[in-house]
Parts: C-alpha cells; sequence; structure tokens
C-alpha cells in the first residue's frame, strides 16, 4: 500500500524504518570530571546542574544524568564496603567484634554470595551453616 501512495501506510513503513526519537532521547554531551570516589561525583553533579541552570540540558535531562550519577555512587560504594569487609576479615577484626555485628555481618555476606545463612548463638559459637 506505501508503493502505491498510501500516505498512512508510507508513515507506518517510515515510522518502523526510523523512530523519531523523544525529546528525552535526545543525544546530550556532558564533559564531566572522572569519578573514582564517591567524593568526586560531588564535581560532576555540579557540572550537571550547571547546564541545567544555564539551559543547554532540560531538567529531566539533568534528572536521568543526576540518576546515573547516583547508580554510579552506589557502585562505587558497594565496592568500597566489600573491600572494608574483607580486610575486616582477613585481619581477624571481625571475630574481636561483638557477636550480634559479627552474626549480622556473616548473614550479609552469605547472602551475597547464596550461601547459607550462618546462625551464631550469644556465645559466638557458629550453630550451623556455612562460615
Amino acid at each position: 500500500m506505501a508503493k502505491k501512495g498510501d500516505a498512512v501506510a508510507l508513515k507506518l513503513c517510515v515510522d518502523r524504518l526510523l523512530p523519531i526519537r523523544a525529546a528525552r532521547d535526545r543525544a546530550v554531551e556532558l564533559v564531566l570530571p572522572a569519578a573514582q570516589s564517591a567524593a568526586d561525583l560531588v564535581a560532576a553533579t555540579a557540572v550537571v546542574i550547571e547546564r541545567a541552570a544555564s539551559g543547554d540540558i532540560t531538567l529531566s535531562e539533568a534528572k536521568e544524568f543526576m540518576a546515573l550519577l547516583e547508580v554510579q555512587r552506589r557502585s562505587i560504594e558497594t565496592a568500597d564496603l566489600c573491600v572494608r569487609i574483607e580486610a575486616l576479615e582477613a585481619s581477624g577484626s571481625l571475630a574481636a567484634a561483638p557477636v550480634d555485628v559479627a552474626a549480622r555481618v556473616r548473614r550479609v555476606l552469605a547472602d551475597r554470595d547464596g550461601r547459607e545463612r550462618v546462625l551464631v548463638d550469644r556465645d559466638g559459637h557458629v550453630k550451623g551453616g556455612d562460615v
């Protein structure tokens, strides 16, 4: 039908071949500083806010960038916490921690690794599970 000149059929074909980008999906170029730590994200956030305030990007685009920066912050924070916990375990400091704190950390680690939960009694003895 499109080949015969039907405008509606032609529009449907073109829309499927070349989808229209939504206004919020336009390409936006921002030069953000490298972020190796959560503290580094402050400068990146300032750039996004400055560009939105000057009208270079829309508020919805700024919101999308901020959401990406938040995901990056959580990733950095999670990696940092994993390193800290592993360092505590390696130093043996985790064993010296109060029993309830040590048990909670072991449960979180066990859940993260998909292993069985560890049950620790008040004296610090493991009741069952995988440590």
